[in-house]
């Protein structure tokens, strides 16, 4: 199955680095939405960047050795403007930010301004999502 990456985000358009945190195992896992649950051990992965354009390219596979399901909602209290719950349990300090470093990102702020305005749009202001594993890490 693929597993389509941005190469940049934000305003002004930064880097992502995406592909080299997969490359180098920095990025150990991604979140994802999955509607029709088709995400499960032992699917192959095709990592791309420049899905379905002419720039498409293929940079790396690999297998999805698991996944968890991930509830995002806003954080009423607190210093984080997030909460993340992984299989019903919230993660906390520093479990939370091995989480977001382990998703390719650079800081707690990094993934609360990525997934703000998801958590802002879904349903009742929870995104439920899926956590993609293609190492032995779990949460």
């Amino acid at each position: 199955m693929v597993l389509g990456f941005r190469t940049q985000w934000g305003k002004p358009p930064r880097p992502t680095l995406f592909e080299e945190k997969i490359l180098d195992n920095r990025k150990k896992h991604t979140l994802r939405e999955d509607l029709k649950n088709r995400w499960k051990a032992g699917n192959s992965i095709q990592f791309v960047v420049g899905n379905r354009t002419r720039f498409r390219r293929q940079f790396h596979s690999g297998e999805c050795t698991g996944t968890q399901t991930v509830h995002i909602t806003i954080n009423k209290k607190g210093t984080n403007r997030l909460r993340v719950l992984v299989n019903g349990s919230f993660l906390k300090d520093d479990t939370l930010l091995l989480f977001i470093l382990n998703d390719g990102f650079e800081s707690m702020t990094e993934f609360m301004d990525w997934f703000e305005p998801l958590v802002e749009a879904a349903p009742n202001r929870l995104l439920t999502l899926k956590l993609i594993h293609w190492t032995d890490l779990r949460y």
